[in-house]
């Protein structure tokens, strides 16, 4: 069991990790869009006090992706003595973000302000938003954990070395979705 749920890789990857990944991130896309959960950082979840058009919520899945494939794939490529797939890559990385479909539901309980005023959002702020908050941040470690093994399966790396590339390779593209993002949508998000 916990090989399933931290390192599914072993079992899916490929096409079929892809297929089902982006299956995954459909749903979470459409839940998201009720719950008014962003995810404009390759590891970041925040809800808004607005809706956004359907478009904005598919493109944050869509960029927080490929951010994570297209900074991983070339650091396989440099680090890794292995043969690596690009498709491993994307399918791994897209099933790796499954868990982030709980925090898209979490984000129902989560009631943003509609205002920037301090008064305001101090008074968003209770027990109840703080525990959800914290249960988020749970399902974000446990998908950086299957980014981490998506990655070092994925590309053949171990130990050390594959630490060495995951984690400034992660902060990256989690920058990266950022900037992409707040550029392509500055108001919304």
């Amino acid at each position: 069991m916990k090989k399933w749920l931290f390192n599914p890789f072993i079992y899916i990857a490929g096409a079929k990790a892809l297929l089902i990944g982006w299956g995954i991130t459909l749903v979470t896309m459409a839940i998201s869009f009720f719950s008014h959960a962003h995810f404009d950082g390759v590891i970041e979840m925040h809800t808004s006090g607005h809706a956004a058009p359907v478009m904005v919520y598919l493109i944050e899945q869509i960029i927080d992706w490929a951010l994570a494939v297209l900074l991983f794939y070339p650091g396989g490529l440099l680090f890794s003595r292995s043969s690596i797939r690009f498709i491993d890559v994307a399918g791994t990385m897209a099933l790796a973000r499954w868990p982030m479909i709980f925090v898209s539901v979490i984000a129902f309980g989560i009631v943003s302000p509609d205002s920037d005023s301090v008064k305001v959002v101090l008074s968003h702020i209770t027990p109840l938003s703080i525990a959800l908050t914290f249960v988020c941040l749970i399902f974000s470690i446990w998908m950086i954990a299957l980014m981490y093994n998506a990655f070092r399966l994925s590309c053949n790396m171990k130990g050390e070395k594959a630490a060495f590339v995951f984690i400034p390779t992660l902060l990256i593209a989690e920058i990266a979705s950022h900037i992409i993002l707040h550029k392509i949508y500055p108001h919304l998000i």
